[in-house]
């Protein structure tokens, strides 16, 4: 049996480094390598990812050039900041095997404005969620979300990325559910924008969960990301399962370019994945949020999971610790049905109800 790592999650939550690229927002030449660098062309239209690193390439002793070159994420400074560093690292050293993406679209739209289609889920809603007596509610997400302010895209207050480490719950349906062919369906993961901005870019792991008539419970396991308002998309070329621990980050280089890497710990496995956005649409950079999302009366039972180095940062490298923003509770009327708990400064426990 798999046994997670749970131990070096809470080892990493109660940290209280600063965890940051260096001291400067990413410099000109690391920008213009990460643009080049994206131009393999993927199974599905404004989706590409870049060349695989050549034999005995190592991201630890790299340039940041170099690890732009070949899609890795930013580096933080390893004298300045060295718990950052060595998460990253860690990160790194598991990225063992570069996977081609196959890239399939579905017909769930995790929307920052509300949806009434059966077939959308809302995630990331338009304005800061309904308050109820324990806070801020939502009948389509829960989690954690910072505002840095940004009214506009720029390269001051904009956030650049954010990130996050956590354990794939195993999903099934709740105890208590009729058996007749139906899905459950959640999706953890790290996100920009969704806040008074017209997009969502966010990336992830769904664990959906499907119960026939004879009472069979078959759980569904997939990395995943969107750029709002295409809708969300499976990366069906990498293996992941209840108990492995991921590495997320999404950043961007532009307005309109983004990008998202995601790495499995557990198989050594890691995909990475330049995402451009929607004609008309463009990133904001006001808000980060950590989530776990789904229709409240259908959300997979998940039972609990834990994000650790939960951090978004900004171009000018301002951190924002998860648990230092505003927590988010999803609700099925006036019922709980997924809670987020702070862990330090920067992990969340979330329990499903």
């Amino acid at each position: 049996m798999k046994t997670s790592k749970m131990i070096v999650f809470f080892v990493a939550v109660f940290t209280t480094a600063r965890f940051a690229y260096g001291t400067a927002p990413m410099s000109a030449a690391v920008a213009q390598a990460t643009v080049q660098a994206f131009h393999v062309p993927t199974d599905m239209a404004g989706a590409k990812t870049t060349l695989n690193p050549p034999p005995g390439f190592n991201a630890i002793t790299a340039s940041d050039v170099e690890l732009a070159t070949y899609g890795f994420p930013p580096r933080p400074d390893a004298q300045l900041e060295p718990q950052a560093y060595a998460s990253w690292e860690r990160a790194m050293l598991a990225s063992k095997v570069r996977v081609t993406p196959q890239l399939q679209m579905t017909n769930i739209f995790r929307t920052p404005v509300s949806k009434t289609s059966a077939a959308s889920v809302t995630d990331n809603a338009s304005a800061v969620p309904p308050t109820g007596s324990n806070g801020p509610t939502s009948g389509g997400w829960s989690g954690y979300y910072v505002l840095s302010g940004a009214a506009s895209y720029n390269h001051t207050n904009s956030f650049y990325y954010a990130l996050a480490y956590y354990v794939v719950p195993k999903a099934r349906h709740a105890l208590n559910a009729p058996c007749n062919n139906t899905w459950n369906l959640a999706y953890g993961g790290v996100g920009l924008d969704g806040f008074g901005s017209s997009d969502v870019l966010e990336a992830g792991v769904v664990f959906d969960s499907y119960l026939s008539t004879s009472c069979v419970n078959t759980p569904y396991y997939a990395f995943s990301y969107e750029w709002y308002p295409y809708g969300s998309v499976v990366v069906s070329s990498v293996p992941v399962t209840a108990g492995d621990d991921v590495f997320v980050e999404v950043w961007n280089t532009s307005a309109t370019q983004g990008y998202v890497y995601m790495v499995d710990l557990f198989t050594n496995q890691a995909v990475t994945i330049g995402v451009t956005a929607y004609p008309g649409y463009s990133l904001v950079g006001n808000s980060a949020e950590w989530f776990i999302d789904g229709a409240a009366a259908s959300l997979t039972d998940y039972t609990m999971d834990f994000f650790a180095d939960c951090y978004a940062y900004t171009w000018s490298s301002t951190a924002y610790p998860a648990t230092t923003g505003t927590a988010v509770t999803m609700v099925n009327g006036a019922t709980t049905v997924s809670l987020p708990t702070p862990l330090g400064t920067s992990g969340i426990w979330f329990q499903y109800f």
